[in-house]
């Protein structure tokens, strides 16, 4: 039961090491983005080099990519409008009601979503509730909000018991 919520598809040291190419040869279309220690530190209001990169590989591969965020509207906002990315704030992950509102908007298949983002108890159990490919990364920076400082102390319960299971091993990459 915990792997069925909580094992990513993937696992990758950052969203920068993720092989979009063979994403897109699986047949997968469409990215849903966490921002927050997933693409910069959560302090960090500007997108970088790295993410202008990735986000120029996701367009020339013709991803459609949206930024899906717990974190307030003027935070993700300004991130995505620097981005010119359609982005969702406050989303409540890993509840299923703002990945539902995007899938309706933009008409997606289920089964052609990855979503990406650096928390087991709210990306990947949320995107794994609504069946789409996870995509775990390490967390870019050790500082966290102290809401997501809660969170990790469960994540690493998680951990421990999907490496007791030999499922997910912290640092062992797998499938990106």
């Amino acid at each position: 039961m915990i792997e069925k919520y909580f094992k990513p598809n993937g696992y990758a040291k950052s969203v920068f090491d993720i092989d979009l190419n063979m994403l897109k040869k699986q047949g997968y279309n469409f990215i849903m983005c966490d921002i927050d220690n997933t693409l910069v530190a959560h302090d960090n209001k500007d997108p970088n080099e790295l993410v202008f990169a990735f986000l120029k590989q996701c367009e020339l591969l013709k991803f459609d990519i949206v930024f899906i965020s717990n974190n307030n509207k003027k935070r993700v906002g300004y991130f995505g409008e620097q981005c010119k990315i359609d982005y969702y704030h406050f989303s409540t992950k890993p509840l299923k009601r703002q990945y539902k509102k995007i899938l309706n908007k933009y008409q997606n298949d289920p089964s052609k979503v990855v979503v990406i983002g650096d928390q087991i108890l709210t990306d990947i159990l949320g995107g794994n509730r609504m069946k789409f490919y996870t995509i775990l990364t390490d967390p870019l920076y050790q500082k966290d909000i102290t809401w997501t400082k809660v969170n990790r102390i469960f994540e690493k319960i998680v951990y421990k018991k999907l490496a007791d299971k030999k499922s997910l091993i912290k640092g062992e990459y797998y499938g990106v």
